[in-house]
């Protein structure tokens, strides 16, 4: 049995109505478990931050960040993102 995996996005650039619309969109789209967010806007400008469960995912963890890469390239923003494991994220 494979050990649970974590995915973290951050979601960083000008902020404008719709964008967490969008990317949840994606993650809902993909059937991911979006296990904690986290927004900030200063200035204008977004922090935007998912903690995915990516053992529910429907579809390969590719073409999840593919499509989230996609719609974040339409709205001018950059994603980055890192893996963790189970030990390394805190409880909600």
């Amino acid at each position: 049995m494979s050990e649970k995996t974590f995915l973290m996005v951050t979601v960083s650039g000008p902020d404008r109505p719709g964008i967490t619309a969008t990317l949840t969109r994606v993650l809902t789209e993909h059937h991911a478990e979006i296990v904690d967010i986290e927004q900030a806007s200063l200035q204008n400008l977004l922090g935007l931050y998912f903690l995915i469960d990516l053992d529910r995912l429907e579809s390969s963890q590719d073409s999840v960040i593919k499509d989230l890469l996609f719609e974040a390239s339409q709205m001018n923003l950059t994603l980055q993102f890192k893996l963790f494991a189970p030990e390394e994220v805190r409880p909600v």
